[in-house]
């Protein structure tokens, strides 16, 4: 017999949660590409500028020359509204659209981590991922993200981990998983 104390790993926290429009919301942030969030970052906003600058311009010399205003300097303008309107009233509005067509707002999960895959239920319905097909894992401050593909993950709220062991457990499992890192 031995007297070396080996510690057994913790078993992963299960998850109970209830999912809502902020947890979704933060899925497809998280799920933008490095790109994508470099563009809407720092192209955005020049972009919108520039197209109302050069409208205005071009209005501008139009009105001085006397001339009539082509319909062209109001169309480049009006891409530049179309863009901020896109951005912070179409896309909010299809998310909120998507989570209630999917009647995913509102719904209690319970989220298992097993030594095969991840299992996950939700109301009457039930899911197993295999470790396997789990492509990568990201963090944000509030949530960890299971990408199962490059646009769904599994949403793991910290809110549902009720212990700092939990969340160390957690972390042990995705490190045996041998799951990579997202961006």
């Amino acid at each position: 017999m031995s007297d070396a104390f080996t510690e057994l790993a913790a078993e992963p926290p299960v998850l109970s949660y209830v999912l809502t429009e902020k947890d979704y919301n933060a899925m497809a942030d998280a799920g933008r590409s490095r790109a994508t969030r470099y563009l809407n970052q720092w192209a955005f906003w020049p972009f919108v500028i520039l197209n109302v600058g050069f409208s205005a311009w071009f209005i501008g010399k139009a009105i001085q020359a006397d001339r009539p205003v082509e319909l062209a300097y109001v169309f480049n303008g009006a891409i530049a509204v179309l863009m901020v309107l896109g951005r912070f009233c179409f896309v909010p509005w299809m998310r909120r659209w998507h989570i209630r067509q999917s009647k995913l707002d509102g719904r209690s999960y319970e989220i298992r981590f097993g030594q095969d895959g991840v299992e996950m239920s939700a109301g009457g319905l039930f899911s197993r991922i295999n470790r396997s097909e789990v492509l990568n894992y990201s963090e944000t401050e509030d949530y960890f993200f299971f990408w199962i593909n490059r646009f769904q993950a599994i949403i793991a709220p910290k809110r549902a981990i009720d212990t700092p062991q939990g969340e160390a457990a957690l972390r042990a499992y995705v490190a045996d998983a041998k799951w990579k890192k997202r961006w």
